[in-house]
């Protein structure tokens, strides 16, 4: 029994990935997983509390309208043919990520500060954004900030053009009130 249900959810398997010919595609995953899980159970079936027949019919009969389900839900999926490209320049996932590993990460609190403040008035939003809430982030870790340079560029965010940008300088204003008692609004 377990072995014909295991050679149903192949033939789901199989009809998921000829209609789009796109492992990403919904119902071949769901068809896919069942089809694995059945086959384990098939192959350990020692190894499970015995199932009566009745009820491995229901899980089957489950399984099969379940992975059907998906089938027939996404059967108008377009699959994706070219790859996804961000538009050039639209992400800067390199400076964005890295302002906030220094800040987070930088023994030297006064290096990892000259350097989110050098990138504090950076062209693109997400990279003045993080490198001001790490401004936030070194007040709160290391309890020191060259008030000065740092909270004038915090209250800076907070105006800024960008909901992203001033979201950060928020949570930023937020640490350095809490750890270094200064007022930064």
């Amino acid at each position: 029994m377990a072995l014909v249900a295991a050679l149903l959810m192949l033939s789901l398997v199989c009809a998921n990935y000829a209609l789009h010919r796109d492992v990403m595609y919904p119902g071949f995953l769901q068809a896919s997983l069942w089809f694995v899980a059945l086959s384990l159970f098939t192959v350990f079936q020692d190894m499970f509390i015995p199932v009566s027949g009745d009820v491995f019919v229901l899980l089957v009969a489950g399984v099969v309208f379940f992975g059907m389900g998906a089938f027939l839900g996404s059967y108008d999926h377009t699959p994706q043919r070219t790859r996804n490209y961000v538009a050039e320049g639209t992400l800067p996932s390199g400076p964005a990520v890295v302002v906030l590993a220094v800040a987070l990460h930088e023994v030297d609190h006064s290096a990892a500060e000259a350097f989110c403040c050098e990138l504090a008035v950076h062209p693109h939003e997400a990279v003045r954004g993080n490198a001001i809430l790490g401004l936030g982030h070194i007040a709160r870790i290391h309890r020191k900030l060259d008030l000065a340079t740092a909270v004038p560029l915090v209250r800076r965010g907070l105006t800024d053009a960008h909901s992203y940008v001033r979201g950060q300088a928020h949570s930023a204003a937020d640490d350095v009130e809490m750890f270094l008692k200064v007022s930064a609004r």
